[in-house]
């Protein structure tokens, strides 16, 4: 990481290809599994985000890690900031994931995880995953 003059903790490390950095490691059952690096920073510094909640950089470039710099949003909250909650299936019973996961579901495959894979981490099917991949649902997020 290095800072820059507003204090941004910028990550080095490689990045998403929606601009966030990620870090990428292997579980001790020989998994790999990839995490955004501001989340990463945030549950080690901070303390685990709660399942209902999602890390939210308001002015930052997307590589900052600062922990100082992210806010916690529930997944309506961060929808409406983004102005995506008509188009992500916010309030359905259904309803499992948000654009952080989305990111992190598209780092996953694109880290070399298989559909089924990244479905199992997230408790979503392999069918969900690839219609999140060919941005067929959640187009709206990088």
């Amino acid at each position: 990481m290095s800072p820059d003059s507003s204090g941004c903790w910028l990550w080095n490390g490689s990045i998403h290809a929606a601009g966030y950095g990620q870090i990428e490691f292997s579980g001790p059952d020989g998994s790999r599994n990839v995490w955004l690096a501001h989340r990463l920073v945030w549950d080690v510094v901070v303390g685990p985000a709660g399942a209902d909640e999602v890390h939210h950089l308001p002015t930052c470039p997307k590589r900052c890690v600062n922990p100082a710099h992210l806010e916690l949003l529930s997944k309506i909250e961060h929808a409406k900031v983004h102005g995506a909650l008509a188009q992500s299936g916010f309030g359905h019973r259904n309803f499992k994931i948000g654009p952080d996961e989305v990111v992190g579901i598209r780092a996953a495959y694109a880290g070399g995880l298989t559909q089924t894979e990244v479905g199992k981490l997230y408790g979503i099917s392999q069918c969900h995953v690839s219609e999140i991949v060919r941005r067929v649902q959640w187009a709206h997020v990088p």
